[in-house]
């Protein structure tokens, strides 16, 4: 039996998301997608069907949920509109929004795009300021207001589902309606870290390489993940946090965390901003 979702992790990037996503995959009364990222709203997917939408979740479930990061992009061309979209289809889901630390968030972001990205997708998203506009969530959360209550919005500080991951868990599951969960370790894990990533796109895609792993894979391969190499790949990773200095990024994000504590009454304490 299939049915439409009546929940959706709807980001932030790099804030903990595909860990939350298995956790609540984990409790009896939930049952979250497969894919994690559907990007129906907005997105890869959003000139697919609603049958096809339907079909990803069992309605045999109390809650059935996804979780699409870009969903909370409302700056980006190609994630915009997805709160209007969603707000037609399913104006009932609750959502919630994972957010961190903003500098925190920025640079990881920053790291993880130069992992997975072509150099022209990181020069789009640098000059569209893509990296700072995703950080700034009272403005993401503005644009969801528009179409959403605010009591159908809980929004999870990654700092409180690391540090205090049973009690964060289990008010997540009072929001949603279902029972709380004893603490059994079934939640003692992370997904999706940053140093589990090796090797650029960039590299991949170099000529030399390709031929390389073509003719000599194993050989390739342990190069590439000789600790030499991976020091010299993370150099080049870091260079991608001087084009903002903590100083400016201070400056970007302080009003718009200050609203965000205004409208939210959470205090933030460990964010830097």
């Amino acid at each position: 039996m299939t049915s439409l979702p009546n929940l959706i992790v709807v980001g932030a990037m790099k804030c903990g998301t595909t860990s939350l996503h298995e956790y609540l995959d984990l409790h009896p009364s939930i049952r979250m997608s497969r894919p994690k990222e559907v990007d129906f709203f907005s997105g890869n997917n959003s000139n697919q069907s609603l049958d096809w939408y339907r079909a990803l979740f069992d309605g045999s479930f109390e809650i059935r949920g996804e979780s699409s990061q870009n969903y909370s992009k409302h700056h980006h061309p190609h994630f915009a509109g997805a709160f209007a979209r969603m707000s037609e289809i399913i104006p009932d889901v609750k959502l919630i929004y994972v957010v961190r630390d903003p500098i925190a968030r920025y640079r990881s972001h920053i790291l993880y795009n130069y992992f997975i990205e072509s150099e022209a997708a990181e020069r789009f998203n640098h000059s569209s300021d893509h990296f700072v506009k995703t950080g700034l969530y009272h403005f993401q959360m503005m644009d969801m207001l528009k179409y959403f209550d605010l009591k159908q919005i809980l929004v999870v500080d990654s700092s409180d589902l690391h540090q205090f991951r049973h009690e964060t868990l289990n008010s997540i599951f009072s929001f949603l309606g279902v029972e709380q969960l004893p603490n059994d370790g079934r939640f003692d894990f992370v997904r999706n870290k940053l140093e589990d990533l090796s090797v650029p796109r960039r590299v991949r895609s170099n000529l030399v390489v390709r031929i390389a792993s073509k003719v000599a894979p194993s050989l390739t391969q342990s190069a590439l993940a000789s600790k030499l190499i991976q020091a010299r790949l993370r150099e080049g990773g870091a260079k991608r946090l001087e084009r903002h200095r903590k100083s400016e990024l201070l400056e970007r994000y302080r009003e718009d965390t200050e609203e965000l504590r205004k409208l939210l009454g959470q205090k933030c304490e460990n964010w830097s901003v």
